[in-house]
């Protein structure tokens, strides 16, 4: 299953103060060859799995529920972070046996938005619209919002996830500073993005907060505190750059020698229809450590 891209049913109000949502959601309506009409509310309080290639697959319910039980159920590849319309691949589930004798679907999705929760059991989640055909001519169209399975709770699950973050060197989170050498730029960006989180020569952070010369900041959360894992993040919604509105998300973690440098990502696409679809990504690389703690001695 592939992507394609230069590479709601929401659980509480979104201007709810200290609002978390958990769990995913999808509201669909299936269209069946036959031109029958059936709508359905899908569900389930785990998160998606993470497969380290760039791609994150939401399902409703869990894939690994799907049996001649659950009449309906649906999955498709997510990018991480991204906001923006783009293709993507999954399946349909009719009630007809288990995954293996799903329908596979290719899927048009609009995320409106990547919210950063800072919740250290959910930091990001996952809100917008999507549209779906399979071979034989079913059509699925609905809202849907996903996250992350529980970063402090479903440990193993989320092991090969950077959306959980990763280990400081110590439970001490001391303030680390690594010099960052070059800001690499992916995609179509837009003037005055790298100012708003990045484009400084230092990544500062520890357990509260992250700054790489922009004008803003990162907060930061312990997702899971026996390991010292962080993530830290941010969320912009309609920002207007270039003349577009664009979904901006953030995204850093800390560095601890040998197991892992530290990261600084902002990933942006346009969220208007009124402007191509544009999409962005600023990364921080060539990490040299430069003081605070970078192991567990």
């Amino acid at each position: 299953m592939t992507i394609s891209r230069p590479s709601l049913l929401l659980l509480c109000s979104s201007l709810a103060a200290g609002c978390v949502d958990s769990g995913r959601s999808f509201e669909l309506t299936l269209t069946r060859p036959d031109g029958t009409k059936s709508t359905h509310s899908l569900s389930d309080d785990s998160g998606f799995s993470y497969d380290g290639s760039q791609r994150a697959l939401a399902s409703w319910p869990d894939i690994a529920e799907w049996n001649t039980r659950v009449p309906v159920g649906a999955s498709m590849y997510l990018v991480p972070l991204q906001a923006g319309r783009y293709t993507t691949s999954g399946n349909l589930h009719l009630g007809d046996g288990t995954v293996a004798t799903a329908k596979p679907l290719s899927w048009t999705v609009k995320v409106d938005r990547v919210k950063w929760q800072n919740n250290g059991s959910y930091p990001f989640r996952w809100e917008g619209s999507a549209e779906g055909t399979s071979p034989e001519g079913h059509r699925v169209e609905g809202r849907f919002s996903a996250s992350t399975d529980d970063c402090a709770d479903k440990v193993r699950s989320n092991n090969s996830s950077f959306i959980c973050g990763f280990p400081f060197p110590s439970d001490k989170y001391t303030e680390q500073t690594w010099s960052i050498a070059n800001w690499q730029t992916e995609g179509d960006c837009p003037a005055g993005l790298l100012a708003r989180y990045g484009g400084g020569k230092n990544l500062v952070l520890d357990s509260r907060q992250a700054k790489a010369g922009g004008e803003r900041s990162l907060q930061c959360v312990v997702t899971y505190a026996n390991a010292y894992r962080v993530i830290c993040g941010a969320n912009e919604e309609n920002l207007e750059l270039d003349g577009c509105k664009w979904g901006v998300t953030a995204l850093a973690y800390p560095g601890a020698v040998p197991t892992n440098l530290p990261a600084m990502y902002i990933v942006a696409g346009t969220t208007d229809d009124s402007c191509p679809q544009r999409f962005c990504t600023l990364t921080a690389s060539g990490f040299t450590h430069v003081s605070g703690a970078q192991t567990g001695q």
